[in-house]
């Protein structure tokens, strides 16, 4: 495995997703970060976009209250034959689950500042059927032990006439009131989308964007350096992907799967 043989050789990694397809070779990566002492790290980008950022912080202040539910639509664009050929062998690529859904998954366990208790999902295949093997839309039910749940669909659905790659939506229910996040113009800027927020007690307004301090990148390099705490840690890339993994063996067992201490 590339990444295990470059933290063997006193490497660091930032890696995009998927970062693995098996939770046999996540066991792996994390054997090599806790052997090395290297930081393997996840191009998990949405911990760094202005609105969900934005969103966190009134959660955390308390305004929102209790978080109630997060769903989440992130249509995608394929269009195969801009994609490489990996992506379409289900041995290297893992899923629709394993590249989309992780990003919404990982803003979930960020939101509520704790791990799920339990996923329901599901996925298949009925547009881009001549790819055997490939899933082009999937769903994922999250439950958190105070009722509290997450909904969250990833598809490789939106056409090729349509006017951007995808048009990706966030609504937060929450006890003092509902937030909407607009993607704008397109999902890959869902960044400087736009927030709409409803209170119980006063007219919808707007919010105002909250950008982060450094970027993904940069907080990746001061790990390197020796920083202790940044906004994702390598940690939360295997928790995620081990959450979206565990999700995909719920959507093709179709089961239920309680997650106390498996993550």
């Amino acid at each position: 495995d590339t990444i295990c043989r470059l933290a063997a050789l006193g490497c660091h990694v930032l890696a995009d997703k998927p970062l693995v397809t098996t939770l046999a070779q996540l066991d792996q990566v994390e054997d090599a970060a806790a052997k090395t002492g290297r930081q393997i790290g996840l191009m998990l980008t949405e911990r760094y976009h202005g609105p969900t950022r934005a969103v966190r912080q009134k959660l955390l202040s308390g305004e929102l209250g209790k978080l109630v539910n997060f769903t989440v639509l992130a249509p995608h664009k394929l269009r195969p034959e801009n994609r490489p050929k990996w992506m379409f062998d289900a041995d290297l690529y893992g899923g629709v689950l394993n590249d989309l859904a992780i990003h919404s998954i990982d803003v979930a366990r960020w939101l509520w500042c704790c791990e799920p208790v339990a996923v329901t999902a599901s996925e298949g295949c009925l547009r881009f059927t001549q790819f055997p093997g490939f899933t082009d839309h999937a769903e994922i039910f999250l439950e958190f032990a105070d009722s509290s749940t997450s909904m969250i669909r990833v598809d490789w659905l939106t056409p090729d006439s349509f006017p951007s790659h995808g048009d990706g939506r966030q609504f937060y229910e929450c006890t003092g009131g509902t937030i909407e996040v607009l993607s704008a113009p397109d999902i890959h800027t869902l960044g400087s989308g736009t927030i709409r927020y409803d209170a119980w007690n006063r007219p919808r307004e707007s919010v105002a964007l909250a950008p982060p301090a450094a970027t993904l990148y940069e907080e990746f390099l001061a790990l390197c350096r020796g920083v202790a705490q940044t906004d994702l840690l390598p940690a939360d890339g295997f928790r995620s992907t081990r959450l979206t993994l565990q999700a995909r063996d719920a959507a093709r067992s179709r089961r239920r799967i309680d997650l106390c201490g498996k993550l």
